[in-house]
């Protein structure tokens, strides 16, 4: 029998009727009472009977109910937020389908939530930029995927970025990056800096990507996602992965890495990117490079040049860039560089290999 209106009473006895085939009869019928839009009335009395039944009911049941009243429009809007608010075998249905929820319900869930209910969010038929751009803040590779992933909605340029900047450390994520419709040659850039070189092939064959087009990406990308916090000081694992995975792909491109390319990091204040060319140059972990810099006389920095056959000028450069990592304002800086220069021009190339070498083998000794 098809329910032409909202009728309490049998609402409320199949409510009440908690034997396997009530439960059942309910899940069967739950559709016929919210046929038509309710009165405010009928509504709170809905909302009340509904809430009180999943509070009380099995977990594999309220999982049902959610699944059969996550496509309704009439139901309750008190209902799906109860039902979104439980376990996320529960609320996975209303968040992935329901239309009764909105973006400040949604802005809440990823404040509020774990990732297993951020990824139930990426994969509705319908987001709007701002949750898009939320979800990409949460920094979560998986839920980042199911971005990628879901064709129905439009990912802003904002968003793509910061995806982009996730795929670094990751090469599932950036293939399905690159399958996205909203890329044009501007985010091709973005995209370019932060994968393989495989896959830079393919982005060359799409898109016109010049030098200066790239060197802006590369600028903008180090400023926006590689300046805080720090991970080098601060142990931020996953972080510090994805800066010394974008300096490897930033050699891979430019073939070469010489003591210009630190500088130039330097003077545009990508000290963390510095930390991760320097590692990867002397081979040693960017712990043990900040040890190094932070020699006394700034004996380590001199060490390394010397044994690169790094000028004199350039040394000198290096120092005095590197002052912050010491801790030195620029008064103490340039007392400290006389005392170092005296280090560099008191040491002869396999004197400083040999140091070097050292270090690298019994990083305590530094």
């Amino acid at each position: 029998m098809v329910i032409k209106k909202f009728d309490a009473d049998t609402l409320i006895a199949l409510a009440k009727d908690a034997s396997q085939d009530g439960r059942q009869e309910l899940a069967s019928r739950i559709s016929d009472f919210f046929e038509n839009r309710l009165t405010d009335e009928e509504e709170k009395l809905a909302s009340d009977i509904l809430i009180g039944l999943i509070k009380q009911a099995e977990m594999d049941y309220r999982a049902s109910l959610s699944q059969k009243l996550s496509r309704l429009e009439n139901v309750p809007r008190s209902v799906i937020l109860a039902l979104a608010d439980e376990d996320i075998s529960v609320a996975s249905h209303v968040i992935r389908n329901s239309m009764l929820l909105y973006d400040a319900d949604f802005l809440m869930m990823i404040k509020t939530k774990t990732d297993a209910y951020w990824q139930e969010i990426a994969q509705r038929q319908r987001l709007s930029a701002l949750i898009i751009d939320s979800l990409a803040d949460t920094d979560h590779i998986e839920t980042a995927r199911y971005l990628v992933k879901n064709q129905h909605i439009h990912i802003p340029k904002s968003a793509l970025k910061k995806i982009a900047y996730m795929g670094i450390t990751d090469q599932g994520l950036q293939r399905h990056l690159l399958s996205r419709n909203e890329i044009d040659n501007s985010i091709a850039a973005y995209i370019y800096i932060c994968v393989s070189k495989e896959l830079r092939q393919d982005l060359e064959k799409k898109f016109s990507l010049n030098e200066t087009v790239l060197e802006k990406a590369m600028h903008e990308t180090l400023t926006d996602f590689l300046t805080a916090p720090d991970p080098f000081f601060e142990g931020d694992v996953v972080m510090s992965e994805r800066i010394m995975q974008f300096a490897r792909y930033a050699i891979e491109e430019q073939e070469v890495l010489n003591s210009s390319v630190l500088i130039k990091a330097l003077r545009r204040g990508h000290v963390q990117y510095f930390l991760a060319l320097l590692s990867l140059w002397v081979r040693m972990s960017p712990e043990s490079v900040l040890a190094l810099l932070n020699r006394e006389n700034g004996d380590g920095l001199a060490v390394f040049c010397r044994s690169e056959n790094i000028e004199k000028t350039e040394f000198a450069s290096l120092f005095l860039l590197t002052g912050e990592l010491r801790n030195e304002d620029e008064v103490s800086n340039h007392v400290a560089l006389a005392k170092a220069l005296k280090v560099f021009e008191g040491l002869t190339f396999q004197d400083a290999k040999r140091l070097l070498s050292l270090w690298k083998d019994r990083p305590e000794m530094m």
